[in-house]
């Protein structure tokens, strides 16, 4: 969802069989893609509304930011069951990280 926009009731939705049933046939991505790694933010993309004192809290090295708490915490309010992710090194790094942290990939 980007800023300013009215929310999207579609922006998160349960899959099921009907919904991802020409999921492989389709071209693009139903997913979206946000391009960062949550472990390795830098300041100058650290969400606004993460307060002075999260900010400290979530600094993992000169500039450099872990976020995995918030992403643990955002996966936990969606009461997401498994995650499947599809990427490159970050994201299949990144992916070992969550599973470390009990999340079912």
């Amino acid at each position: 969802m980007r800023p300013g926009r009215d929310p999207d009731p579609e922006y998160v939705r349960p899959l099921d069989r009907n919904n991802t049933r020409a999921i492989d046939r389709t071209g693009g991505t139903i997913l979206h893609t946000s391009r960062t790694n949550p472990r390795k933010m830098t300041e100058a993309r650290l969400p606004a509304f993460l307060d002075k004192a999260e900010r400290a809290r979530l600094a993992a090295a000169d500039g450099v930011y872990d976020l995995t708490p918030i992403v643990l915490r955002n996966i936990a309010s969606l009461g997401l069951d498994h995650l499947v992710t599809i990427g490159g090194d970050d994201t299949l790094s990144y992916s070992e990280r969550l599973v470390s942290e009990g999340i079912p990939l």
